[in-house]
């Protein structure tokens, strides 16, 4: 069997929240890890992986939900008494702004056993070499 791939995104999950109301999901290591991922399952080349921190609220069980859908591993994901972070986006003359909020779920990111694992094996990978 051919070595599978694994792109990881580690770091911000957030739900960007637009000035309409309407919610998506957001954080470059998401979407990276996301898109990755799609990519990779439809050719069987491997996975796509987020390394991140949701709060324990609605915003978490969504992005959880999302991944979920996408079949994606939730096990590097660890959940936060803070909350799931967000980024407040408006439109100001026909430009894009953003304002993301502070001190949330991934801003006490810390590595699930999965996670772990991963770096362990990593690290004996690298010393092997």
């Amino acid at each position: 069997m051919d070595a599978q791939i694994q792109i990881v995104g580690l770091g911000e999950v957030l739900m960007d929240i637009f000035e309409d109301g309407t919610a998506t999901l957001g954080g470059a290591p998401l979407n990276v890890a996301l898109h990755a991922h799609q990519l990779l399952k439809a050719f069987d080349l491997g996975e796509g992986i987020v390394v991140s921190c949701v709060g324990k609220d609605q915003w978490g069980r969504y992005v959880q939900s999302v991944l979920k859908d996408y079949e994606m591993r939730l096990d590097y994901i660890t959940v936060a008494t803070k909350p799931t972070g967000t980024s407040l986006v408006f439109e100001n003359q026909d430009e894009v702004g953003f304002e993301i909020c502070k001190d949330v779920a991934w801003d006490v990111l810390v590595p699930s056993h999965a996670t772990k694992a991963r770096l362990n094996d990593a690290l004996r990978s690298l010393s092997a070499v």
